[in-house]
């Protein structure tokens, strides 16, 4: 072993170094300082030189030797067994090629005449049943009359406008063949009145009288009676008469009056002057007024009969005819 002499400096060269021997019952040396990891990162640019290759390489072969290949082998497409779930196959796929309607046309030049052979039987066959068969019907049975929903209309339209009605000439003294049938508005849809007042005693102040009022049947009393709402009252005729009580002669002025609100001293329509012809007990006079034409009383208007005689010695009554239209 060549003798190294110590360095008096501290640290030389290796060849001028001795080595270390740690003794067997050295204790651990604390190393201190900063420690890196063995992998350092870099951070810039690093040149790399030398030859590069790319992964893969191409290879020249003069002679391809036959390698055999042994071991089981498949066919192409395997069969598969069981419930294959494909998670990723898209629903609609393309399809390429030549695509052609399913109907083609066919062009002939010439279309051939085929006989057709064998027996022919007409479209409806007789049919011989010693007994017919019943059989059942089954369905949906439906009611000989049905509903008929929607917007119904009755035979009879009312018109609204004007309708020109042509009338068919006639020849003076000649009796037609066709003929139309009227009827006045007066005589459509009548309700007959009949008022009354009787054998009242004689009054020597005039006065309205109370009236016995009989309506299609139906009689009320009252010394007035107004006209119905949208009827005409036509009175047709008046009687009256007056009738002694004692042996003075009598005498009796009736008269029919008319008003919105009829008075004893109201439009007179009808005056009857009635009078017994002798100063006899029960001996009477009557006076009749006829009206052909009628006397027409407007919807709404009062009536009343108001009398006045020459003494309290008799009776007087009356009768007033008509009908509301």
């Amino acid at each position: 072993m060549s003798y190294i002499p110590p360095n008096p400096n501290g640290q030389a060269t290796k060849a001028n170094s001795s080595p270390v021997v740690i003794a067997s019952d050295q204790n651990a040396v604390p190393v201190t300082g900063t420690f890196y990891q063995t992998t350092q990162p870099i951070s810039g640019s690093v040149s790399v030189t030398g030859s590069f290759w790319q992964s893969t390489q191409p290879v020249s072969i003069a002679s391809m030797p036959s390698t055999p290949v042994t071991g089981t082998f498949y066919q192409t497409t395997q069969p598969i067994s069981g419930s294959v779930t494909v998670s990723n196959f898209p629903a609609s796929q393309a399809v390429t090629g030549s695509f052609y309607q399913a109907t083609q046309p066919v062009s002939i030049a010439s279309m051939p005449s085929t006989p057709v052979t064998g027996t022919f039987y007409p479209t409806t066959q007789p049919v011989s049943l010693a007994t017919a068969p019943t059989t059942p019907v089954t369905g949906t049975f439906w009611q000989t009359t049905q509903p008929v929903s929607g917007s119904f209309y009755q035979a009879t339209q009312p018109i609204s406008g004007t309708v020109t009605v042509t009338q068919g000439t006639l020849t003076k003294g000649t009796q037609g063949a066709v003929g139309v049938s009227t009827q006045d508005l007066k005589d459509a849809g009548r309700t007959y009145i009949c008022i009354t007042i009787d054998t009242v005693t004689g009054i020597t102040t005039e006065a309205l009288a109370t009236m016995s009022i009989n309506k299609a049947g139906t009689t009320t009393t009252g010394t007035s009676y107004a006209v119905t709402t949208g009827k005409t009252l036509r009175i047709t005729s008046f009687c009256s008469s007056v009738k002694n009580t004692s042996t003075v002669v009598s005498t009796s002025r009736i008269r029919v009056r008319a008003a919105a609100t009829v008075a004893a001293t109201s439009s007179i329509l009808i005056a009857n002057e009635t009078y017994a012809p002798g100063a006899v007990a029960n001996m009477g006079g009557v006076d009749d007024t006829t009206v052909p034409d009628g006397i027409e009383i407007a919807a709404g208007i009062q009536i009343g009969i108001s009398h006045i005689e020459a003494a309290i010695t008799c009776t007087a009554s009356c009768c007033l005819m008509g009908y509301e239209y």
